[in-house]
């Protein structure tokens, strides 16, 4: 099961912009991206690909609940910002953030 939270910033847009929904949980509660803030958050998405293939990056070695990570999702082979939310024996359960 894949766990999604996003963590986009809350605020009033006056007026009409345009943006992508990025997730939906229900009708009444979703997210949407402005589109202007898109190449912003493309960089970081590049920047933390580059990182996280790079040697300087570290594994986790003691991951703890609510520490935040970078977590490499296996269906599309993209690194997310992520939070662990649960660490069993073998592994760590993280919440990707968008």
């Amino acid at each position: 099961m894949r766990h999604v939270v996003l963590c986009l910033q809350k605020r009033a847009v006056p007026g009409s912009f345009q943006g992508t929904v990025v997730f939906v949980n229900n009708p009444s509660e979703f997210w949407v991206q402005i589109d202007s803030d898109m190449d912003a958050v493309m960089d970081i998405c590049a920047k933390l690909a580059i990182y996280c293939n790079s040697e300087s990056c570290k594994r986790l070695s003691s991951p703890a609940v609510g520490q935040l990570c970078a977590a490499l999702y296996s269906e599309d082979k993209t690194w997310y910002r992520g939070q662990v939310i649960e660490v069993q024996a073998s592994q760590a359960k993280v919440h990707v953030i968008y």
